[in-house]
């Protein structure tokens, strides 16, 4: 037994155990939480054991993706090996003119944030491209520190020919390097997506399959070339719901508006929102959120596009402007409200469908038939870390008479479809999403729901390469099952 505490870390634990139990071997050296020593997954998390308190119970274990050397203690020389190749240094051309050199603080500002990383590795341990593909993407600690020298002004080696050697276009930029980061580094914005920014500024990337998508967003308003008439050509402006409560600008997205397969779904948001006395707008002249560009070093398109729906939603006079798509919703939460105040214009509270119908729980009012499935919620990354929408959606599950919501396990891992991945390389793409359909398979559920169209068509693909029959639903898609009682039957309200 172990005397436990609540002034307790991880690693007064192990050292209990070490002096009265077992001479059970991990690592350890500052004790303060600086030099990343002490990293260890706990419940299956990668916690730095020193600054973390113990749990009754806890199961630690040691870092995965690295060889054991023994217990706890992981063989990372394999990777240094990895690091030595970068060139992790200044590489100059000319001599200091003054020593100590003195160069405006306005230069460092980028080099700063990139310099805190203390080498704890948990990024590598979760990150889901390094977990089964390491040999074509040398995982975000590397490139943190990479673009610590990319950044230096005084630098004069080839940091982003390297960068793009080592796999700069395969993060998918799910943000779990962030999420589990004990400083809370955020690796894809500090640097993937600045070094991506300076391949594009040198004409060094991206892929050729995202210059095209740039040119074509640019060229129509859309990610999505249009093969038959789109959802907002299809649809009225307006749905007037009687006695409504509030009026909802309603965003689809690209993927939902062109993409026939997902369609449906825009109809199906209407149908609920409606169900929900809330009336619905959408402006035909929306276009694309700018994410699929932004992500890959197009940053300026984000701001084009963006002061284009702004003028479109910014006139509705709505309460509320709903996204479908974790992606959108991330985009349009973290750059229009600023660039709107710019332009002296406001929007309404943008918000992802989840949050709008648990804002005040009226939704279970109005679900009439019951439903008998078990279902596994698979959190869009750009939900769940890009928007901190976590319970929501699980909320709305559990409203639904039958419906037995099952927590698979890792739910929030990546599906493989963000970061431009999904285009650039389908093939790695789709193994990650493969790993997500396995687990889903272990839960032994009968549906997969989630909030991203991304997600949906990568979950779809991978199910269908396995042989497996699982469906994969959008939340607005359950939602309407639930109140029509069958997904097909009746006439849909768009």
């Amino acid at each position: 037994m172990i005397p436990h505490s609540k002034a307790m870390s991880v690693l007064d634990v192990l050292l209990y155990i070490y002096d009265h139990h077992d001479r059970i071997a991990f690592r350890y050296g500052c004790r303060w939480g600086k030099c990343g020593t002490c990293a260890v997954m706990v419940n299956g998390r990668p916690v730095l054991a020193c600054k973390t308190t113990a749990q009754d119970p806890m199961t630690v274990s040691p870092l995965p993706n690295f060889p054991i050397v023994r217990d706890l203690v992981v063989d990372r020389s394999g990777y240094d090996s990895k690091l030595a190749r970068l060139r992790l240094f200044l590489e100059r051309v000319e001599r200091p003119q003054t020593a100590p050199e003195k160069l405006p603080p306005g230069q460092f500002t980028d080099f700063k944030r990139t310099s805190r990383c203390i080498d704890c590795l948990s990024c590598l341990a979760t990150c889901p491209i390094v977990s089964q593909h390491p040999s074509k993407y040398i995982g975000p600690m590397a490139f943190l520190n990479l673009s610590r020298f990319a950044f230096d002004p005084r630098d004069r080696g080839e940091k982003i020919k390297t960068a793009l050697f080592e796999g700069l276009y395969h993060c998918t930029m799910c943000e779990k390097c962030r999420q589990v980061c004990p400083l809370q580094l955020d690796i894809p914005q500090i640097a993937i997506e600045k070094l991506r920014g300076a391949a594009v500024r040198r004409d060094l990337g991206p892929p050729t399959t995202h210059r095209e998508i740039r040119a074509q967003i640019m060229r129509t308003g859309r990610v999505v070339r249009k093969r038959k008439p789109s959802l907002l050509e299809l649809t009225k402006g307006i749905f007037e719901s009687p006695n409504s409560v509030a009026r909802a600008g309603l965003f689809v997205g690209c993927l939902i508006d062109c993409d026939e397969r997902l369609q449906d779904i825009g109809r199906d948001a209407i149908e609920v929102l409606a169900q929900n006395r809330m009336s619905v707008l959408l402006p035909r002249d929306q276009v694309c959120c700018g994410l699929p560009a932004g992500t890959v070093g197009y940053s300026n398109v984000i701001e084009t596009l963006a002061h284009r729906n702004i003028e479109s939603f910014g006139k509705l006079g709505a309460d509320h402007l709903i996204t479908l798509c974790a992606g959108c919703g991330m985009v349009l939460k973290k750059h229009y409200p600023k660039l709107a105040r710019e332009k002296g214009r406001s929007l309404p509270e943008i918000l992802d469908l989840a949050e709008v119908l648990t804002k005040d729980m009226t939704t279970s009012r109005y679900l009439g038939s019951r439903l008998e499935m078990r279902v596994a919620y698979s959190d869009p990354c750009h939900l769940y870390r890009g928007q901190s929408v976590f319970d929501q959606p699980r909320t709305l599950i559990k409203s639904i008479p039958g419906v037995e919501l099952v927590e698979m396990e890792g739910s929030d891992i990546c599906c493989g479809g963000g970061g431009g991945l999904r285009i650039s390389n389908p093939e790695l793409s789709l193994s990650i999403a493969e790993k997500k359909i396995d687990m889903a398979l272990r839960a032994n559920v009968d549906v997969i729901v989630t909030s991203c169209p991304t997600c949906i068509l990568q979950l779809s693909d991978a199910a269908r390469r396995k042989g497996h029959r699982i469906k994969v639903l959008h939340i607005a898609s359950l939602l309407r099952m639930a109140y029509r009682g069958t997904a097909i039957e009746g006439e849909r309200l768009a």
